[in-house]
């Protein structure tokens, strides 16, 4: 059985279909375009909040779970966030969850510096639409001369206002 129109309709709209398979497949060849649809990114605002230190106790106490890891990347770890985030010196995050065996819990005692920096995580367009994966907001603190990236919405209230740059983005 046929329907009368739909053949009409297919070879007219062929046309349409490549053009745009083929303007999509030229706008993923010019460079940079590719690594911002397909690839997150992350930006270093520098000087964005003001320098600070304070034990890991009152940190710990401003944390959403009441705990907080140190989570280092592995040499082998071939994560997207291990990439993105080594290219400006990081060697892992602070979370609230015990991600595996190596993470660490975070000693009270320990001395955290807030370094000012801020990065802003931006999701591949994947992330965003399949997982829903949002902008994110990360501290640089330095921990025992490490430095590590600690998500704004781990705490119950910022540790300082984010600058405008920051907050634009």
């Amino acid at each position: 059985m046929q329907i009368q129109g739909s053949s009409k309709a297919c070879k007219k709209d062929a046309p349409i279909f490549g053009r745009i398979l083929f303007l999509f497949c030229m706008i993923f060849t010019i460079p940079g375009v590719k690594a911002a649809f397909l690839n997150p990114d992350m930006d270093k605002v520098e000087n964005c909040i003001e320098e600070r230190a304070l034990n890991a106790k009152s940190l710990i106490e401003l944390s959403n779970s009441g705990e907080l890891y140190t989570n280092i990347f592995r040499e082998n770890d071939r994560s997207t966030d291990k990439i993105i985030s080594q290219e400006f010196g990081i060697s892992g995050f602070i979370t609230t969850l015990k991600y595996d065996r190596d993470s660490v819990h975070l000693n009270p005692q320990t001395m955290v510096s807030f370094t000012g920096n801020v990065y802003l995580r931006h999701p591949s367009i994947f992330e965003k639409t399949i997982s829903k994966i949002p902008f994110r907001q990360f501290y640089e603190v330095s921990i025992e001369g490490k430095r590590y990236l600690l998500y704004v919405k781990y705490l119950k209230e910022p540790i300082a206002s984010l600058c405008d740059a920051a907050l634009q983005r």
